[in-house]
């Protein structure tokens, strides 16, 4: 595993971040956080030193100032096709983005052009406080948002970026909702707030299916937003902010039974959980070696003599 922590992808020196999200295409990764920028950057100078070095290599492409002056921005999600990115803010507003190919413009109130040009399409509704999270349907023709005003806002979302809100899920989570997620097989919508995890049924009107209480009972409650996830598979879901005796957990739900695993080690609460979105499957030696010593293993099985009765 290799870590790095590039210092130049900052939102000022007293600005925190309080949302990645990488590009499909693995070339880009959008920040966003206290300030009302958003700021898309180029993946390239993080993954080669070279590149990172080179001054003809730009390391900022953009930066979007549409959201209210006045307001951070909590969350950004590109699609899952990279086409539209989504982001929700302090203002009640969720805006969406689409690439242009038009000449790219200097950035309200800053002498910085961009060098590639996200411009707003689609401004959604609904919220009338913080948006906390948002989460696009398997083939994202769905954006499901949350908000700190307790309720789950799913809309309609077009290729070109326009959208209109289709159902509500009000004061089903005691206080704000903190996160949403979709399901990636396209049947469950998961959503995380102060009385732990719900899961929601596209198929059957959003009807509710399994309300996993446990174990985050005893969670603490200082985080503002949780960004749970499922498996790429949509095996497993995966929710931060567990509590095991005291401990902070990650809680891994098995899909349809529900049955969870808590993950251990982190020392203090955990906020949010993204799965790998490859699957990986051992090696064919080791599935090998694997049925060889099942075999073996089958073979030292005593049958019983005659006359005996069997274990």
């Amino acid at each position: 595993m290799i870590i790095d922590v590039p210092d130049w992808v900052c939102h000022g020196h007293s600005d925190g971040i309080s949302a990645v999200d990488i590009h499909p295409s693995g070339r880009r990764l959008v920040t966003c956080g206290s300030s009302p920028q958003i700021k898309i950057w180029n993946l390239v100078p993080i993954l080669d030193p070279a590149a990172e070095i080179d001054p003809n290599v730009p390391k900022l492409l953009a930066m979007l100032s549409e959201h209210q002056s006045d307001a951070g921005v909590q969350t950004a999600r590109f699609n899952h096709s990279g086409s539209i990115l989504a982001s929700g803010g302090s203002d009640n507003i969720i805006l969406l983005y689409k690439l242009s190919t038009a000449p790219a413009s200097t950035t309200l109130g800053s002498t910085w052009v961009n060098k590639e040009n996200w411009r707003a399409v689609g401004n959604l509704r609904g919220p009338s406080l913080d948006v906390t999270g948002l989460s696009w349907s398997k083939e994202d023709k769905q954006l499901a948002t949350c908000s700190m005003d307790g309720s789950i806002y799913v809309y309609s979302v077009t290729g070109e970026g326009q959208g209109s809100l289709i159902h509500t899920i009000r004061n089903q989570h005691y206080g704000w909702v903190k996160g949403v997620a979709f399901d990636p097989v396209g049947r469950y919508l998961a959503s995380h707030g102060r009385n732990g995890v719900k899961v929601w049924d596209l198929q059957k009107d959003w009807a509710l299916v399994q309300h996993m209480k446990q174990p985050f009972e005893k969670a603490p409650e200082s985080a503002f937003r949780l960004s749970l996830t499922w498996a790429p598979d949509g095996d497993l879901l995966i929710a931060p902010n567990g509590s095991d005796q005291g401990k902070p957990t990650i809680v891994v739900f098995r899909r349809q039974e529900w049955d969870s695993t808590q993950l251990v080690g982190h020392r203090s609460s955990v906020a949010a959980a993204v799965a790998n979105p490859r699957l990986f499957y051992p090696p064919k030696a080791l599935l090998a070696t694997r049925a060889r010593l099942t075999e073996r293993m089958q073979g030292e099985v005593q049958e019983p003599a005659d006359g005996e009765d069997a274990a």
